[in-house]
């Protein structure tokens, strides 16, 4: 349970806001930076010779002789005609002169060992075929007044000169095409004499015509007969499915009739006259219904009055039902009259249609002449009048005029100071930026302690903080000493709860993957804390290459482990400092041997701490780091349980990962983070709010401090 709740304590990751905060905490630092890069290129910015500009807006467009033939334009500059003038007015043909006359003119530009002169050409958004603005740039200013004034006549010389060639050419293909058009059109016209004299061309046109009259006025009757089949047909069908709506189609038949004016040739004597007296029966029906009714509230049904009006009311029905027959009767014989009318007039056209068949080749060819004709002379008249522009248009195929007068700025347009200061804020922002980031990425790596977790699968036991190097070297025991509600006292209290509640057995081994990482001081501290209790400790210098623990035990015996495994006949009692510091024994690492490896490889080791298992409560080793020396990995075997201590901001990932697969995988307790600092817990990704790997630490901290 307690392995899984730490776990989670590391489950918080770094992530993109936190970058950001990064950078918010150190603009004490980015700020000053950014300014001092905005105020060099400022500076930068002054020592540059300014440069002037003068600009002007130019208007070319195409001579009416461009825009009669597509044939006239050269392909390549149909889409872009613009970009031809444009790179007219770059060439160096052009302004190759023009500079050697400005600078002739103004010496001191040669002087400046830079470009003397900067053309633009900016086409108007929107008018980009037609108008442009042509800008010059120079270090002096009325340099570039004079070499704007003198590129736009030099430029409209180059233009003529270019183009009184290609005019000529076009004028006598203009006029070889106008020739050869006429010559065309001759022919045809003597063609088309011709023809009608040999086909009779008279007869033939006057009785087709005749014909199409009487083809058009059969196909306008067979249209106004089937307009009438088209409103006689549905009502007839709504009247034979439903009779109750008699009246209502009765009536829009006599709208139909009076609105046409008798269009369907229904007269006052004939349908129309049937329906009146239906309509008439139907008022005289609800008259003597409306009278019956009455005598039914005086009268029984077989008084004379009601049988007088009964048997009225029957005739009158009657007489209704067979006008309305009458008028379905009348319907249906219109309708089919209709019909065969419609038929005849359609069979009569087609007759006649057919006979257009023995004519249609002779019109087909005669029409074919026409427009043969009527196309060259539209073609030749267009082109005619192509010839007429062009013989006025000087040569020329363009026409430009001047719309915006060639102006000075008021001031240098270049350097813009404002753009300098952005660009060395900008620049030196982003360096200075990179540059927290990259050790604040740098550090993070350092301190991913989640990672340590996961990876490795191992809770962390307490978090340590960094308290100063010269107080453990002037008193090495001053933990014993410091008041026991201290931030440090505290985490070391942290770590022998989470001990006492996983480790298995009494023996427990310090380690970590390299020296100075903290491990020495750990295991001597854990030992020190564990001491308060009424527990038997016993701390064992398993590190048996360094000095560092007996520089600590100045007084404690010089022999110890490693002469306890030399000797046959020995006692361990011989060699352990009791109560070295207040309740805590000490046993020394001895004298070093070469073969310190097989020593602790061999039996009389295990022997010896089964026999310490049972004189001590806890045993806590501290040994060398595990990767590097062997020595590590036997007395990992040995003991119940070990802990990797991790010095935060210098062990990696990596490192842990290296370190665990050298020891038992089933006796690794956790790991401990040693010399954390308030400061560093931007690094893990957490707060200082959190209750994580900062908990204990982060808390009272400044009157941790108070106490040195």
């Amino acid at each position: 349970m307690s392995q899984q709740v730490n776990e989670n304590e590391f489950s918080q990751e770094i992530d993109l806001l936190q970058y950001a905060k990064v950078l918010l905490h150190y603009w004490w630092i980015i700020g000053p930076m950014s300014l001092i890069g905005a105020g060099l290129m400022m500076a930068y910015s002054m020592t540059l010779p300014k440069k002037y500009r003068a600009e002007c807006r130019f208007e070319i467009f195409e001579n009416q002789v461009v825009q009669i033939s597509d044939r006239i334009k050269d392909d390549y500059w149909v889409e872009d005609p613009m970009e031809k003038h444009m790179l007219m007015l770059r060439s160096s043909k052009l302004n190759t002169p023009i500079q050697v006359s400005v600078l002739e003119k103004f010496p001191k530009l040669k002087q400046i060992n830079l470009t003397s002169f900067s053309l633009n050409l900016n086409p108007v958004k929107g008018a980009q075929y037609d108008i442009i603005d042509i800008s010059v740039d120079s270090y002096d200013k009325e340099a570039s007044l004079e070499y704007l004034k003198q590129l736009i006549p030099a430029y409209e010389k180059l233009r003529i000169s270019s183009n009184s060639g290609e005019v000529e050419a076009t004028k006598k293909r203009l006029q070889n095409e106008v020739s050869l058009l006429d010559k065309q059109i001759d022919e045809v016209e003597k063609e088309i004499i011709d023809f009608k004299t040999r086909n009779n061309f008279v007869f033939v046109s006057t009785k087709s015509e005749f014909d199409q009259k009487y083809i058009a006025e059969l196909l306008e009757k067979a249209n106004k007969n089937q307009f009438a089949l088209d409103i006689l047909k549905p009502e007839l069908a709504r009247l034979d499915k439903n009779p109750e709506l008699a009246n209502e189609v009765f009536d829009q038949l006599i709208e139909i009739v009076t609105e046409t004016n008798n269009r369907f040739s229904m007269s006052q004597s004939g349908l129309e006259q049937d329906i009146q007296q239906w309509k008439s029966r139907q008022l005289s029906k609800f008259r003597i219904e409306a009278q019956l009714k009455i005598m039914l509230k005086k009268y029984k049904l077989s008084h004379p009055k009601v049988v007088s009006f009964t048997d009225e009311l029957e005739i009158v029905e009657v007489e209704q039902e067979v006008y309305r027959k009458n008028i379905l009767s009348s319907l249906k014989g219109k309708i089919k009259t209709l019909e065969a009318q419609n038929k005849n007039y359609l069979l009569r056209a087609d007759q006649i249609e057919d006979t257009f068949g023995q004519n249609a080749g002779v019109i087909s060819q005669l029409e074919a002449f026409v427009n043969k004709q009527q196309r060259l002379s539209d073609l030749r008249a267009s082109l005619h009048e192509s010839l007429v522009s062009l013989s006025g248009s000087g040569g020329d195929k363009y026409f430009t005029r001047m719309l915006r007068e060639p102006f000075m700025y008021g001031g240098p347009v270049w350097p813009q100071q404002s753009k300098y200061i952005t660009k060395g804020f900008l620049v030196c922002f982003c360096i200075s930026s990179a540059l927290i980031l990259l050790n604040f990425f740098l550090k993070v790596k350092r301190y991913n302690f989640s990672r340590i977790s996961r990876e490795n699968k191992l809770p962390c036991l307490a978090t340590i903080p960094h308290f100063p190097a010269k107080q453990s070297k002037k008193n090495p025991f001053f933990l014993n000493e410091i008041s026991k509600s201290s931030v440090l006292a505290e985490s070391y209290r942290s770590l022998r709860l989470f001990m006492e509640k996983n480790m298995h057995g009494k023996i427990v081994l310090f380690t970590s993957f390299g020296p100075s990482e903290g491990k020495t001081s750990t295991s001597l501290n854990t030992a020190l804390c564990c001491s308060w209790t009424d527990k038997k400790v016993l701390l064992i210098d398993g590190d048996f290459r360094r000095v560092t623990l007996r520089k600590v035990f100045t007084n404690a015996k010089t022999v110890g482990l490693m002469d306890y495994l030399k000797k046959e006949n020995s006692n361990i009692d011989e060699y352990i400092s009791k109560k070295a510091v207040g309740n805590l024994d000490y046993l020394p690492a001895g004298t070093s041997d070469e073969y310190i490896t097989e020593l602790i490889d061999g039996k009389k080791i295990q022997e010896l701490f089964s026999k310490l298992r049972s004189i001590y409560d806890l045993i806590i080793i501290d040994s060398a780091p595990a990767v590097r020396v062997i020595d590590t990995v036997h007395l990992a075997e040995i003991a119940d349980s070990t802990v990797i201590v991790v010095r935060a901001g210098k062990t990696l990932a990596p490192n842990v990962s290296a370190t665990v697969k050298r020891l038992p995988k089933e006796k690794l307790l956790g790991f401990v983070i040693n010399g954390f600092k308030s400061k560093d817990i931007k690094f893990t990704g957490g707060d200082q709010s959190s209750h994580g790997y900062g908990y204990g630490y982060t808390y009272n901290y400044k009157d941790y401090n108070k106490e040195y």
